[in-house]
């Protein structure tokens, strides 16, 4: 059995509010965002200006990976643009949704 590569993570946002990083696995980036502070209206605007830029920025879609039980998580992946792409087994062995944003 091969080995499983380690991702490859950087900071690609950071403020007072939220971080953002990639998670580089094979050829797929996924994002992250750690949100610091209360979601509002305003983190929102930005959260999605960010977002806007990030995919102006590249050639290739963003991926995020999703745990169905999650409602929350699920409803802000739509409000940024992301739809659902497939379910796959993640290294850990959990089933996970991956959603893509082609920007």
């Amino acid at each position: 059995m091969a080995d499983t590569p380690e991702p490859l993570k950087a900071v690609v946002i950071s403020n007072h509010f939220y971080t953002v990083f990639y998670e580089q696995y094979l050829n797929l980036t996924f994002i992250h965002i750690d949100v610091n502070c209360s979601y509002t209206p305003t983190i929102k605007q930005l959260m999605l200006r960010d977002l806007r830029v990030l995919l102006e920025l590249r050639d290739s879609p963003l991926f995020a990976l999703h745990t169905a039980s999650d409602l929350k998580h699920k409803k802000f992946l739509k409000l940024m643009g992301f739809q659902y792409l497939q379910k796959v087994e993640c290294v850990d062995g959990n089933i996970r949704e991956v959603y893509i944003h082609k920007g």
